[in-house]
């Protein structure tokens, strides 16, 4: 499952000061976060030390929870409280009328995780700030050029992000950059985007490179890496402005592009990068 990761970044432990921002918020189901077998992970009834997995909400074979049991409910966070046996975790003590009070096992930036305030959810302005502070930036002195990027989208073996380069004329061009990993070594031409509001970008002659990669999956099989980029040019970037991208294929291999709601609202933040 992916998540967006910068090449410049280092990870970043958390503490209770961070979260700070989000008590009393309202917060639901993230979307994005249910899995392909319609659960999520990470909810408790208490946070009983001695019987984890009894403590489960709403539970599916005893480890994970049903989505459906939670789509729909909004919480509100009272608090955050250390995880004691796991450095670098919180519990975010959550509440509603329906469950009472429950916990969610929370790691990391909680924008990330199984539930995501509401006024991120529904796109307002605090949600594209936070959008538009991932974009890194860099400066190439020597031929006076920009770059400007989002963090990389991963999603099982494909990867994508998008770039604004600015050349020493003022001159923008947008890119989008596309990468899987396949066992197959089969062909090295073809490349299908498809929109998740149903448009596709159909190109069969698209050139894709493969090289080996150095770190299979699978260390007894040999593996591909199938790269390719696109530029975004009048013709195409109507249909990035409109839509995020629901998944790609490039000669054989099929793509998906995690969190790519996010990855579409960072995409529109490059558009204003001067």
């Amino acid at each position: 499952m992916l998540a967006f990761l910068s090449l410049t970044a280092s990870a970043q432990i958390y503490s209770a000061v961070d979260y700070e921002k989000y008590i009393d918020k309202d917060v639901v189901i993230n979307p994005q976060k249910i899995s392909r077998i319609n659960t999520v992970h990470g909810f408790h009834k208490n946070l009983s030390q001695y019987s984890y997995l009894d403590t489960i909400v709403y539970a599916y074979n005893n480890y994970e929870t049903k989505a459906d049991s939670l789509k729909g409910i909004k919480f509100t966070i009272m608090g955050f409280i250390p995880n004691e046996r796991r450095y670098g975790h919180f519990y975010v003590k959550l509440y509603s009328k329906k469950t009472n009070i429950i916990y969610y096992d929370l790691e990391g930036d909680l924008l990330k995780s199984s539930i995501v305030p509401v006024e991120y959810l529904e796109h307002g302005e605090a949600y594209k700030e936070e959008m538009c502070g991932n974009i890194t930036q860099d400066i190439d002195r020597y031929r006076d050029t920009k770059t400007f990027s989002t963090p990389y989208a991963y999603d099982d073996y494909s990867t994508a992000y998008f770039s604004k380069i600015i050349d020493e004329k003022g001159t923008s061009k947008y890119y989008i950059f596309l990468y899987t990993k396949s066992p197959i070594a089969k062909g090295n031409t073809g490349l299908f985007i498809i929109f998740k509001n149903g448009n596709k970008i159909s190109l069969p002659l698209h050139s894709i490179d493969t090289e080996i990669d150095n770190q299979p999956v699978d260390i007894l099989h040999p593996g591909f890496i199938r790269k390719t980029s696109l530029e975004i040019t009048s013709k195409y970037l109507p249909l990035f402005k409109a839509s995020p991208i629901d998944g790609f294929e490039m000669v054989v291999d099929k793509g998906g592009v995690s969190n790519s709601d996010d990855l579409q609202q960072m995409f529109l933040c490059l558009l204003n990068k001067i």
